[in-house]
């Protein structure tokens, strides 16, 4: 799956989990640094308590468009920290010859760009995700 905003993509992984409609993709699998937290937790249907979040990618905002799962409802535990998203983010299924299986040194060498972020400090974790 891939899930992507105005022509960025957000995240993408052959392991993304479908719940009430929504695909929740693992945490290392999103570009965190396109999140930006609205401090507004809320619940999610099925899911849990959910930290709603911005999504900012291409100059573009999609406001309240990705769920980061904090506190998951009885059964559903495996979707602690995972991200779904809503809204104007489009979630399609991709081929798995399109998703990425290298190493991550050897992605970050070829994409630079795509991981200045990181390189920069700008993680979700230190924007308080």
């Amino acid at each position: 799956m891939r899930a992507t905003w105005a022509g960025e993509a957000v995240a993408w992984s052959d392991s993304a989990v479908e719940v009430e409609g929504i695909q929740y993709f693992p945490k290392d699998a999103v570009r965190m640094e396109l999140l930006r937290s609205t401090a507004i937790l809320r619940p999610a249907p099925g899911v849990g308590t959910v930290l709603v979040c911005d999504v900012v990618a291409g100059g573009w905002t999609t406001p309240k468009s990705a769920w980061v799962v904090q506190r998951p409802a009885a059964g559903m535990e495996p979707l602690q920290g995972r991200v779904g998203f809503v809204g104007g983010v489009s979630v399609e299924e991709v081929p798995d010859t399109l998703l990425c299986r290298i190493p991550r040194e050897q992605a970050q060498a070829r994409y630079q760009d795509a991981f200045a972020g990181e390189a920069a400090g700008e993680t979700g974790e230190a924007a308080g995700l």
